[in-house]
């Protein structure tokens, strides 16, 4: 078995598509990373302008306030008064934080900055609370935020921009959200959709069958082969990465605090997330174990596709193209919510599930690592079984 798997380590890196495919993924993740430093200077340009543009507005009601004080005055209307002046009072002590923001960001004093938004949330949290504010941000969420904010003040950690940061522990997160983790799948298809219809389209496969190996062999063989492949690759790039941006961004705190549902690993759910604080080193180590399921079962997916359809072409298009249209119908139009627990495609955002996001976006409880980890060991052996049936039934010769 060991000398077909290095067999088939081999064979894939002789296939120039498979280079190709390399050299694609690796632009793409360079890509990525300059994006994030871009984006990273414009959110920091975007958080001073907006803070102007808070202090312009506050500054403005505060007049229109002193304007509305001097009518009740002339009117005598002392209850009136006594409102207004409640108003002033609070609203000058919001554009004194929001000059302490300002200033924070102007001479990049993280520690000030984060005292100051723990205090505007502190108030803004009280006034949702009173009925006096409305915000479009749930009181539980404000309240993680606060947490969030006092743990890092705490630690002496400073902030990143969370959704871009560059900075290399963070990185780790971010390159398992959102859009990477499609870019991934796909290249992860394109690599393993091939693996056995190419024997078929150079008719080594005649050969392959003819040897002392029995057709089960070939097919684990081929599934084994392609993850150790894939996980070398994605491995070496990432690592490389990681490497490069610690030097160039810092490798950040390992205690930095990130959002866990603690839900994950119950087996029913219905209450809601309960959400909690954990570092990221601790979330990196579980998102990476959750990857290594999600890497095998796509590849096992894969195999199966490229067992089915006799050409790697078809196989390849069939594969990538398939996901990529299952995946807009899934997350875009969201055609499959109301049981999107046992979609697997649900899961392929891990880190989203593993802060309760998703589960939150679907208001299904349900939605967990666990589940997630259930339906993928489920999907990755009946792919399995039927890549290996579905071999020894063709006929080759």
């Amino acid at each position: 078995m060991s000398a077909l798997i290095l067999f088939e380590i081999k064979k894939f890196f002789a296939k120039k598509k498979n280079i190709i495919g390399i050299i694609l993924f690796l632009i793409v993740n360079i890509f990525y990373i300059i994006c994030c430093f871009r984006n990273e200077n414009i959110i920091n340009n975007m958080k001073l302008q907006a803070c102007y543009h808070e202090i312009e507005m506050q500054k403005n009601t505060l007049n229109q306030a002193k304007a509305d004080f001097d009518t009740a005055s002339k009117n005598n209307n002392i209850k009136l008064m006594e409102s207004i002046s409640k108003s002033i009072k609070s609203i000058e002590q919001k554009i004194a934080l929001s000059e302490q923001r300002k200033n924070a960001l102007e001479q990049n004093d993280w520690r000030l900055l984060l005292e100051t938004e723990i205090q505007s949330d502190k108030i803004r949290l009280e006034g949702i609370e009173n009925g006096t504010i409305i915000s479009e941000l749930e009181p539980k969420d404000l309240k993680y935020k606060i947490e969030k904010n006092q743990y890092l003040l705490e630690k002496n950690i400073k902030p990143s921009n969370e959704l871009v940061s560059t900075n290399a522990l963070y990185f780790v997160k971010n390159f398992f959200n959102d859009i990477v983790p499609i870019i991934l799948i796909v290249f992860i298809l394109y690599f393993s959709a091939d693996i056995v219809s190419c024997e078929t389209d150079n008719e080594r496969v005649k050969l392959l069958i003819t040897q002392p190996v029995s057709r089960n062999k070939i097919i684990i063989s081929k599934i084994i082969s392609c993850f150790i492949v894939c996980l070398l690759i994605i491995g070496i790039i990432f690592g490389i990465e990681f490497l490069c941006l610690g030097f160039l961004s810092g490798f950040g705190s390992s205690n930095y605090p990130v959002y866990f549902d603690t839900k994950n690993f119950s087996i029913l759910n219905s209450s809601g997330s309960n959400i909690k604080i954990i570092n990221i080193m601790t979330f990196n180590v579980l998102l990476l174990l959750l990857f290594l399921l999600l890497l095998i079962t796509v590849i096992s997916i894969g195999v199966l596709l490229s067992t089915v359809f006799g050409k790697s072409r078809k196989a390849i298009l069939f594969s990538t193209g398939g996901f990529l249209v299952f995946y807009y119908m899934c997350e875009k139009i969201n055609l499959f919510k109301y049981i999107a627990e046992y979609n697997p495609i649900t899961y392929f955002n891990i880190p989203k599930i593993l802060d309760g996001t998703t589960a939150s976006f679907y208001k299904n409880f349900n939605i967990t690592a666990l589940n997630g980890i259930i339906i993928l060991i489920f999907i990755t052996i009946i792919s399995i079984v039927l890549s290996i049936e579905l071999f020894k039934k063709k006929d080759f010769i």
